[in-house]
């Protein structure tokens, strides 16, 4: 399992402090298995364009929470996201998916809480390449994670056997074996990981994460 490391706690502070945050995790990824978490709320020119600059040297995972993604679009198309993800109820997914030009490859779906009617994005899920699957609901970190939302993994791997699942929110120490045997690719993890990296223990923090999944 992967474990994408979210920014969203530094991405409203100094730029400075996110800039060491996203480097601090680069050099951690010939380590672990590890990427980075964009949690994209509102359209920041320059947010997107530092931390799509890192996405040549370790996999970022962009997910868009913007109404409209057509305002970003020229930007997330110059960089390499490993995948690009919009909520169920966005009109843009397809529309995401094709500026990755990765031929869907790169597109994904987000499913928010509370449980959706998976069957009827079936026509959508087919030709997306990851799943999101929000185990908080989607906002601010620290959220506490509901198991419950882990029921739906196997509702989208029915109609798209090959997709990767990214489970989002309240993943810790406690949370993460709810995920053995759930089929999840990968685990974002953001607050967890923040209080890790600020008591000076980032790579630590992730290998116990890690270790309690393989067990």
């Amino acid at each position: 399992m992967e474990l994408s490391i979210s920014v969203e706690p530094y991405l409203n502070g100094d730029r400075a402090v996110l800039k060491k945050y996203l480097d601090d995790i680069t050099a951690l990824k010939d380590k672990l298995p590890i990427s980075i978490h964009y949690d994209c709320f509102e359209y920041k020119p320059e947010i997107i364009e530092l931390i799509g600059s890192y996405a040549d040297k370790i996999a970022v995972h962009l997910h868009s929470m913007l109404p409209d993604i057509r305002v970003a679009a020229a930007q997330i198309s110059k960089f390499p996201f490993a995948s690009a993800s919009a909520h169920n109820d966005n009109q843009y997914i397809v529309y995401l998916m094709d500026i990755t030009n990765t031929i869907y490859s790169a597109g994904g779906i987000v499913f928010d809480l509370p449980a959706e009617n998976i069957a009827e994005s079936a026509k959508i899920i087919k030709q997306c390449g990851f799943a999101t699957i929000m185990t908080v609901n989607a906002g601010a970190s620290g959220r506490p994670f509901d198991k419950t939302a882990l029921k739906k993994i196997e509702a989208v791997k029915k109609i798209n056997p090959g997709i990767k699942i990214i489970i989002d929110g309240g993943i810790n120490y406690d949370t993460i074996a709810f995920l053995k045997g759930k089929s999840v690719d990968i685990a974002v993890v953001g607050s967890y990981a923040k209080k890790c990296y600020e008591a000076g223990g980032l790579p630590s923090g992730l290998k116990k994460l890690l270790s309690k999944i393989v067990q």
